[in-house]
């Protein structure tokens, strides 16, 4: 029941007089609105907005700073991003603002960003001069001009805000007195009902004056109790909702407050420290310290191994569970970290794991924070903090910024401690002459008493002087030029990389330039060499097999040139899996058998009793390695026998270092040839040289495949090593990490495996006439009525493959571009399989195969790409975009036709 309702009932009798004192408590109430009101819209649109704008502002010049120092376009465009933050907030959060005041803020930002983003983006670029000197002053007095509009718009006096909620206090009390008056004058009347009233009405104006006085001091904490359900309640429940309000805009300021404090003092922190060690752990003292952490440690990369750089609080090395100073990338939490480019949070630690010590004893961690830290796009570190309790939300704003700025201090110090480095070799160069020049002073200075005698002596130390102050004057000069060699060797690594990224680029389009004429080469001369029609005579047969194998070395050349890119970019990927030895015997047998026969030469494969059955390993560049090695073996022995030996080092095959403290498995080529001279036998491992170079050279060949098996084996974690004579053969062995997994399936005899190959196994016996002309109706059947659209946008491509496939009496249907292939699609002619092309102008094969699986009437049409780039992950692509196989150029013409029986075999 409200106030009024209760005084009608009560004091229905003596209206009039109360009818007084409910208009006297009515405008007090108003009086204290009034107050609220406008707190409510002159102080609190101010206070949210402003702090928001204010943010909104600093994220703009902060993140061009970030992309100034990461020297990163990249994150030069991120600031659009913040720009458009800016201007939302503005136009959300504009009920406090006059129009004019946010047109003009609008247009002040607006024209400062365009003159920061473009002052940016030329420093970037390396640009100087006064133009760019003018543009940075404009770009500064525009950002002044924007932080004084911000400024007067939104400042407001917080003892203004402080006066109102008293002048609220005020008035209230103001009208509690009043009443008490008019109550004091009915007093006798009313004695009974009177005090009952006026006690709780007493009481809740006490609390909402008090409530006025603590929100008018800054404490939101405790809300105003609400006693009642009248007009005061609702009073009280506005000021304690408006307070809620006031506590979350000062919890936020609070916060904003912290981080720009933590982001400072840590600034502050490692202002000029110049050792690694030392930015480190001054900057882990701090972190623990602003956030409250027991115990942190910051591992940074040397090589391949991230080495303990800095900790806080970390126990000695004696304490068991200690963890070690180095992670290989991978190993551990540590090097898991590494390889992942966000923050890993570990929780419930198991009782077992290391604790913090202190002097009063000792306890497990709950949680472990591990944040990989990042350089010009690499992963360079990983910082780790062990934490008590859960990890609180609002610290991951400061780790973020941990994780951009510490790499970029640790950076400059390991450039500055190069720099002093090279700087007290000059002083101590330096130092060194003119102590020989004193030397000499001194010897001139003895010999006066014979100058007859040493005039010329003397006249010859002088010269020798000169000649040491000209040194000295070299030495200063080159003190000097020492800083500027260290820019331009940081300006020459990033021309490095992008140089590395262009010839990755540029190999790849070469690929596909070369691959595409090379496949309508290699197709056409597999189709002559074939011969299906019966018209070409011998001569013409063994040409156009000349042709092909031609065209098949010049793609193995090609296949080198890009292996030996990845491998000097450090791209060339490594799949290990698990191998077995017998899979490796079977293989040389598929690949070198016929090769070794056409020469009279015995094949002998050797498997020592000791040999691991399995090795994890890259399997396919492992056949890559015994490729190399089987063709040279092959192609330099003339008469004798090839052995390929699979063994476990012992002392019977000394294992070269550093592989003696792992598991090995070798694997020898041995073969009864020419042999290599010693002094040729490091030459051979360098690109394109040979051992006979000269141009009448007797075996032919690129110089790349001993190259890059040496690479690989590297790459594979092992070694390759040669021991030849001139005259009595050669013995490659390659030393290949082995497998700890415990061996689940003998496939091959647990026993010494040998097998000596001379002639061809046998073979299944040949399909009977009747057995091959129902293969032959077979798969004519399944091409027979079927259209093939060939989109490609080489026309000899097109020719190459429309006489592969019209043999079968398939209709085919051609396309020069995706747009053409789209369209003659949208014609409504029936088609029922597609061959594309990846890469071709306009349009790629790629989003061509998009578009058509749009359309619901090829969604489940068979579609095969084909593409000449040979690059990683090109099935992956041509698959995610929708295609059903995929081919690499050259295409082979009887993968392409098992491929098309495939695919139509599953429409019939």
């Amino acid at each position: 029941m409200t106030v009024r309702a209760k005084l009608l009932l009560i004091f229905s009798f003596i209206f009039i007089g109360f009818a007084v004192n409910l208009v006297s408590i009515s405008l007090e109430s108003r009086k204290v609105q009034q107050k609220l009101d406008e707190i409510q819209n002159s102080y609190i649109p101010k206070i949210i907005l402003g702090p928001k704008l204010r943010n909104s502002f600093e994220s703009v010049g902060r993140t061009l700073q970030d992309a100034i120092t990461a020297s990163d376009k990249d994150t030069l465009e991120r600031t659009k991003g913040f720009k458009e933050n800016f201007l939302n907030d503005l136009s959300k959060n504009n009920s406090s603002l006059p129009k004019d005041a946010e047109a003009q803020l609008k247009t002040a930002f607006e024209e400062y960003w365009e003159t920061a983003y473009e002052v940016s983006n030329r420093i970037l670029n390396r640009e100087s001069g006064p133009a760019v000197t003018q543009a940075t002053v404009s770009m500064q007095s525009k950002h002044a001009k924007i932080d004084k509009l911000l400024t007067d718009l939104l400042s407001y006096d917080p003892m203004g805000l402080a006066e109102a909620f008293l002048a609220a206090s005020n008035a209230q009390q103001h009208a509690s007195r009043n009443n008490l008056i008019i109550g004091i004058s009915k007093v006798i009347i009313l004695l009974i009902f009177s005090f009952a009233f006026s006690r709780s009405l007493i009481r809740s104006l006490n609390a909402l004056s008090k409530g006025f006085e603590r929100f008018g001091q800054g404490d939101f904490d405790h809300a105003i109790p609400i006693n009642s359900h009248d007009e005061i309640a609702v009073t009280s429940q506005l000021a304690n909702q408006m307070a809620d309000r006031l506590k979350v805009l000062s919890l936020e300021s609070k916060r904003n407050n912290w981080l720009r404090e933590g982001q400072a003092g840590l600034a502050r922190e490692l202002f000029g420290k110049t050792n690694p060690s030392d930015v480190a752990n001054h900057a882990l003292e701090f972190v623990a310290s602003h956030l409250g952490i027991p115990m942190a440690a910051l591992y940074y990369t040397e090589g391949q191994i991230l080495n303990l750089l800095g900790h806080y609080a970390l126990p000695e090395l004696e304490i068991p569970g200690k963890p070690p100073h180095g992670f290989h990338p991978g190993e551990g939490l540590v090097g898991q970290a590494a390889l992942k480019d966000e923050i890993l949070i570990i929780k419930q630690i198991p009782s077992n794991f290391w604790s913090i010590h202190s002097g009063l004893g000792h306890a497990v961690p709950n949680t472990l924070i591990l944040s990989p830290l990042r350089y010009l796009g690499k992963t360079t570190g990983v910082l780790e903090l062990a934490l008590f309790s859960p990890w609180p939300e609002p610290h991951g704003e400061f780790l973020n910024f941990i994780r951009d700025y510490l790499p970029i201090a640790i950076e400059s110090a390991i450039n500055n401690q190069t720099m002093e480095r090279l700087l007290g070799e000059t002083q101590n160069q330096a130092k060194a002459l003119t102590e020989k020049e004193e030397a000499l002073r001194t010897s001139n200075e003895e010999l006066q008493g014979q100058q007859e005698e040493l005039q010329q002596a003397n006249e010859e130390l002088e010269e020798q002087r000169a000649i040491l102050e000209v040194e000295k004057e070299k030495l200063e000069m080159l003190t000097v030029e020492l800083e500027k060699t260290k820019n331009e060797a940081l300006a020459k690594s990033l021309e490095a990389q992008e140089a590395s990224r262009h010839k990755s680029e540029f190999l790849a389009n070469m690929s596909h330039e070369l691959r595409t004429p090379l496949n309508g080469i290699m197709v056409l001369s597999q189709l002559m060499t074939e011969n299906q029609d019966k018209n070409l005579n011998e001569k013409q047969i063994n040409n156009a097999q000349a042709i092909y194998s031609a065209g098949r070395d010049l793609l193995g050349l090609i296949n080198d040139i890009l292996d030996l890119s990845k491998i000097e970019a450090g791209k060339l990927e490594i799949f290990p899996e698990k191998c077995t030895i017998s899979d490796f015997v079977r293989r040389i047998g598929e690949l070198f058998e016929q090769q070794a026969k056409a020469k009279n030469l015995a094949l002998v494969i050797d498997v020592e009793d000791n040999t691991p059955s399995t090795v994890t390993t890259d399997f396919r560049r492992v056949e890559q390695i015994l490729r190399n090695l089987l063709s040279n073996a092959i192609k330099f022995t003339e008469q004798g026998q090839i052995k390929i030996l699979f063994f476990r080092p012992d002392p019977s095959h000394p294992l070269p270092q550093p592989l003696a403290a792992i598991p090995v498995v070798g694997i020898s080529v041995i073969d009864s040839g020419i042999g290599i001279p010693i002094d040729k036998q490091k030459t051979i491992f360098e690109s394109f040289k040979q051992l006979d170079s000269s141009v009448s050279r007797k075996y032919q060949g690129t110089g790349l495949g001993l190259t890059i098996s040496l690479n690989l084996a590297r790459q594979l974690g092992g070694q390759l090593h040669v021991q030849s004579k001139p005259g009595e053969g050669s013995t490659f062995t390659v030393y290949l990490p082995d497998s700890k997994i415990p061996t689940e399936i003998k496939e091959i005899n647990n026993n010494k495996i040998s097998r000596t190959i001379h002639k061809t196994e046998n073979t299944p016996a040949p399909l009977t006439y009747e057995e091959q002309k129902r293969a032959e109706v077979l798969a004519a059947d399944l091409f027979d009525g079927k259209t093939i659209l060939v989109v490609d946008d080489d026309i000899r491509n097109i020719y190459a493959l429309r006489e592969v496939i019209l043999p079968t009496k398939a209709k085919v249907l051609s396309a020069n571009t995706g747009k053409e292939a789209l369209d003659l699609l949208d014609k409504g002619e029936q088609i029922d399989l597609i061959i594309m092309d990846v890469m071709m102008p306009e349009m790629s094969g790629l989003e061509a195969i998009q578009i058509i699986r749009k359309n619901i009437k090829y969604t489940s049409t068979p579609i095969i790409a084909i593409t000449a780039k040979a690059m990683k992950k090109d099935k992956e692509d041509c698959l995610e975009a929708g295609a059903s196989d995929y081919l690499s150029k050259p295409v082979n013409v009887k993968e392409l036709i098992s491929l098309l029986r495939v695919w139509l075999s599953n429409i019939r």
